[in-house]
């Protein structure tokens, strides 16, 4: 019995300090992941340097860029008289494979550390002007950890004949940490898929 107590005790030791490094463990790790989301480094400059890399990286898919808007929000917080500023960015892709066809894709950019993103909600909407086809969708992205970028991408699916102008439009609203007053977009745009 004396030998069984002395192996319980021995093991709980042993229990103890495995769960002590690993606590220490984990919260280095997420300290590391919380300091890195917060020094993130900001990677465009411009709001021209931001719609350019979103242009590049939906090229890079094959898919074509055929319209779209960018927008930017610049805002004062009342409270903390705190610039920040939101970037919106809406392309408007095609590509003939039926597995994307007519693409919505929209991008929001928070260059401030006082203004991380987190939500968009809003409908993108597309008419076929010549037969009258007509299609929509839902846009909602909600994130757990509020980040600099929020990305949202709806591909219709629907290819089009060559020459045929189609009606886009996208309306939203984008949300910070805090409310962002003036988030909201509404977009519209006609274009001919090549």
């Amino acid at each position: 019995m004396k030998q069984f107590r002395k192996l319980l005790r021995s093991l709980l030791i042993v229990c103890m300090l495995v769960t002590i490094s690993s606590v220490n463990v984990f919260a280095k790790n997420t300290n590391d992941a919380i300091d890195n989301l917060y020094s993130e480094p900001i990677f465009y400059s411009s709001l021209e340097e931001f719609t350019e890399a979103n242009t590049e990286e939906l090229e890079a898919q094959e898919i074509q860029i055929i319209g779209g808007r960018a927008y930017e929000i610049e805002q004062t917080d009342p409270i903390t008289r705190a610039r920040y500023t939101v970037w919106v960015d809406w392309n408007i892709g095609y590509s003939e494979s039926s597995k994307f066809g007519l693409g919505s894709y929209l991008k929001v950019y928070s260059k401030n550390k006082n203004c991380l993103l987190k939500k968009v909600n809003g409908v993108f909407n597309w008419d076929d002007l010549s037969t009258y086809a007509h299609g929509g969708a839902d846009i909602g992205v909600t994130l757990i950890v509020p980040t600099y970028q929020i990305y949202s991408a709806y591909e219709t699916g629907k290819t089009f004949p060559s020459g045929t102008k189609v009606k886009c439009d996208i309306y939203g609203d984008v949300d910070a940490i805090s409310e962002i007053s003036g988030g909201t977009f509404d977009y519209t745009d006609t274009v001919t898929i090549p």
